[in-house]
């Protein structure tokens, strides 16, 4: 009989444990939601970069197709001073028109309804696209958002965007296909803007 009564008290000593564990667990929750915020986040970075990345190679595809140099150099073997300043043109005028047909792909955060809300704001920008900067800044304009300055950072645009840092970053410049071929980020907003001079003076109309 007496160890029956011992073993009695030995459950509620447990309980008391038990208790306490599940306090430690309670402790312990906090971190976990930060961690699973930083995941989210990180799956964010990862999707920016999957579809930028396809984005731009769509982009190199569409430009590539240029067959003809070998038929030229065939042809320039007797006519070399000829034939070479009516190549060169082309070759230069091609990267010209494909700069103007590219569209800018600003993602902005969910607070940003339109372009226009981005009037007197900082867009994060990176070094590639920092070089067409006059022109991604004009193309905004013509959207509806003025005075909006390009902001260049040493971190990455999109670490800077969803750090808070910026309300929009540039993403990338891509041909007008791949731009729409760009998918849609849950919690933030994507915007295509044409850098063509011609549609940005139909918008300004």
């Amino acid at each position: 009989m007496p160890p029956a009564k011992i073993a009695g008290p030995q459950p509620a000593g447990n309980a008391a444990v038990a208790s306490e564990a599940a306090g430690a667990n309670v402790a312990a929750s906090p971190p976990s939601g930060g961690e699973a915020a930083i995941s989210a986040a990180r799956t964010v970075q990862e999707q920016v970069a999957a579809a930028t990345a396809l984005a731009e190679h769509a982009t190199i595809a569409s430009a590539a197709p240029v067959p003809q140099p070998e038929a030229n150099n065939a042809e320039t073997s007797g006519r070399t001073e000829a034939a070479q300043p009516g190549d060169t043109g082309q070759t230069a005028s091609a990267p010209t028109s494909n700069a103007d047909n590219l569209v800018a792909v600003l993602m902005a955060r969910p607070e940003i309804k339109s372009v226009s809300d981005l009037t007197g704001k900082d867009v994060a920008i990176g070094d590639q696209q920092s070089v067409s900067s006059a022109s991604i800044r004009t193309a905004i304009a013509a959207a509806g958002a003025v005075e909006v300055q390009l902001n260049e950072g040493h971190a990455k645009t999109i670490d800077r965007l969803i750090a808070g840092e910026v309300p929009a970053a540039i993403l990338t410049l891509v041909s007008p296909e791949a731009a729409e071929w760009f998918p849609d980020i849950a919690g933030y907003r994507i915007f295509r803007i044409p850098l063509s001079p011609g549609s940005s003076k139909r918008n300004a109309l």
